[in-house]
């Protein structure tokens, strides 16, 4: 019994929110439900997709006469059988005046839909009632009414041309529908970043796709001192050589890299010189023996001949590499020899350092959203991907209010979810 009650709350919930006639509790309700229901969202996007249809129809003039040849055939019926008299006469006067308006207006209804086709009759029709009455004067795209999102460029966004073609198009409501990539895009102007052609034509390429399939690159990139190594253009193009991270993932490099005393060792011009000029009775030396933990490094022989190795020497001119490898969280993962295979897979590599990519890792959101499992699903299925080469996703992404949107039940709804 419960349950058939809360579902004609429910109902009555969306229709209202179709009507625009929710109160302030019940907006606040209306939020909660679709939070919670993923019945109810369906069933929300369906009256909204069908609003929208009667939307698109227009207002159609039926021919000049036809409400009145209408209302003269009404009243030249006779009512048979009935006694009439002065107090019935006036009934039947107002109830023939109530019939002709219902049947002017079914007319007019009949002659629309017999000029611009039928609506396919199905489930959440019956949420049309409300704003049929609405339309009864012309309505610029959706009423006012109709959103109340408590944001005013979020509102209007829901209301204007891009947001209509997103509705129409499949790959944006595909990829849209999934709430990680909404998170990602609503914050710190991603989406606005991603109508920037390069920073599109380097995510929509499939060697990202590639990347998210591949478990090391993924640890990788869900590991925010990377990522954000990656937004350095230079760094970036060092950190994805595949060569040099062979190099770093020699086990006995590997083991000598995580020692606390190697940033120091490397930060050091005049050590790292004199072991490779290999001077032995230098200052720097000689001060070096003298600190246990930099004194088992130099005497590393394998360590030497790694700051010797022609690749590492020029790497190691370069101040940001120098505190990269520095990193101990970050030189975990340049010495893993799982990443050092994947950078070996050409597109791999080279998708990370596209004209771009800098700019995608430089945006926090962006970095963030790559930690999380919905949101790289999207990227490795390539449903991201697809929906930004669509000229509707491109519009939506520079249009004002767009990341605003993104946040709301209202959105998720529209899209599917």
């Amino acid at each position: 019994m419960n349950s058939s009650k809360d579902s004609s709350r429910d109902d009555a919930l969306l229709h209202a929110a179709i009507d625009g006639e929710l109160t302030r509790d019940e907006r606040v309700e209306f939020d909660r439900l679709l939070a919670t229901s993923p019945d109810a969202r369906k069933r929300f996007a369906s009256l909204q997709r069908l609003t929208l249809m009667v939307e698109e129809i227009g207002p159609v003039a039926p021919p000049a006469d036809l409400v009145r040849a209408t209302a003269r055939e009404v009243s030249m019926r006779k009512t048979v059988g009935v006694p009439v008299g002065r107090t019935l006469q006036g009934e039947m006067s107002m109830a023939r005046k109530g019939m002709i308006g219902l049947a002017a207006a079914a007319a007019v209804v009949l002659v629309t839909f017999a000029i611009t086709g039928y609506p396919p009759i199905g489930k959440g029709t019956e949420g049309t009632i409300g704003q049929a009455n609405r339309y009864q004067a012309p309505q610029p795209q959706m009423a006012a009414s109709d959103v109340k999102l408590g944001d005013t460029a979020a509102q209007q966004f829901m209301q204007s041309d891009a947001f209509d073609r997103l509705l129409k198009d499949d790959a944006a409501r595909k990829a849209l529908g999934n709430a990680a990539v909404r998170e990602a895009l609503a914050g710190d102007g991603l989406a606005r970043l991603l109508a920037d052609d390069a920073v599109r034509n380097a995510l929509a390429g499939p060697g990202l796709a590639a990347a998210m399939k591949d478990q090391a690159v993924k640890n990788a990139l869900a590991v925010d001192a990377y990522t954000r190594a990656l937004s350095n253009g230079a760094l970036a193009a060092k950190i994805t050589d595949a060569a040099l991270l062979v190099r770093l993932s020699d086990p006995a490099i590997a083991q000598a890299v995580q020692d606390a005393a190697f940033g120091r060792l490397i930060a050091d011009r005049a050590l790292v010189a004199a072991l490779q000029d290999k001077a032995m009775n230098s200052d720097a030396i000689t001060r070096a023996a003298k600190d246990p933990a930099l004194a088992s490094l130099i005497r590393n022989q394998a360590m030497v001949n790694f700051l010797n190795d022609s690749l590492i020497a020029r790497a190691i001119q370069d101040s940001a590499f120098v505190s990269a490898i520095s990193d101990r969280a970050l030189a975990g993962l340049l010495t893993n020899r799982g990443l050092a295979q994947a950078m070996q897979q050409e597109a791999i590599a080279s998708a990370l350092t596209k004209s771009g990519m800098a700019q995608l890792f430089g945006n926090a959101s962006f970095r963030s959203a790559l930690g999380r499992d919905g949101f790289r699903q999207a990227v490795g299925a390539g449903a991201l991907q697809q929906a930004m080469v669509s000229q509707a996703f491109i519009g939506a992404a520079r249009a004002d209010g767009f990341a605003a949107a993104l946040g709301t039940p209202r959105f998720a709804a529209a899209m599917g979810n």
